[in-house]
């Protein structure tokens, strides 16, 4: 679509030719994009604003409805192929093209925390997580991303909050049976490990502060 960018400039370079020297000045020899934003800013007379809205009108662009489907089937394509920064990048570009509290914003945010998870970045990952869940994750989808939730928590070492979302998470499948339905059996092996895993570093914790203090028993005992 065209816009109307050359009756803009012709506005703007009148307005600034009409503008005292000493402003013009002050302007062009800002030395950031914030103080040029700030001195021109004040300078805005609601005339502008009406040339602007008129110029504008019938020039309204929203958001591309098929754009965040696309996004997010090419991120797919590069998570498939173990491309995780670039699978982000795109699903990052889903999401600025998404309404908020739509299943595309929420599907964006959860894909891109998949591809965060593989990159190791657990607390952004979370962040995204809480996001697609803000934004109305579908709740046939809730058990991957509460799995997902825990596997960071406990990557993290964060054992008693990856413990409380498994426990939701099972708590989910007992008030909706259907849930246990759509549960994949990858899931399920996965929740299986990661208690596993779970179990094995609570372990190693409570075993530290008594291997430690027999160390410094030994090393007593040399002196």
């Amino acid at each position: 679509m065209d816009l109307p960018v050359d009756e803009w400039k012709s506005y703007l370079l009148q307005k600034w030719a009409s503008l005292p020297t000493s402003v013009q000045v002050t302007i062009s020899t800002a030395e950031t994009l914030r103080d040029i934003f700030l001195h021109s800013s004040s300078l805005l007379q609601p005339e502008d604003e009406l040339f602007l809205k008129r110029l504008s009108k019938g020039y309204l662009v929203g958001k591309d409805s098929d754009a965040p489907l696309f996004y997010r089937e090419e991120g797919n394509k590069k998570f498939q192929e173990k491309d995780y920064t670039g699978a982000a990048v795109l699903y990052s570009k889903g999401v600025s093209h998404s309404r908020p509290n739509t299943e595309d914003m929420s599907l964006c945010h959860a894909n891109r925390s998949a591809a965060l998870f593989h990159l190791g970045q657990y607390e952004t990952c979370l962040k995204d997580i809480n996001r697609a869940q803000t934004h109305g994750y579908p709740e046939r989808l809730q058990p991957k991303i509460m799995l997902r939730k825990a596997e960071c928590l406990v990557a993290l070492g964060r054992l008693q909050e990856a413990s409380q979302t498994i426990s939701d998470l099972e708590r989910n499948f007992t008030a909706t049976p259907a849930l246990a339905d759509v549960l994949p059996q990858t899931l399920q092996r996965n929740l299986h490990r990661l208690k596993m895993k779970m179990q094995e570093k609570d372990s190693l914790t409570e075993s530290f502060p008594a291997a430690l203090a027999k160390t410094l028993e030994d090393a007593a005992l040399r002196e």
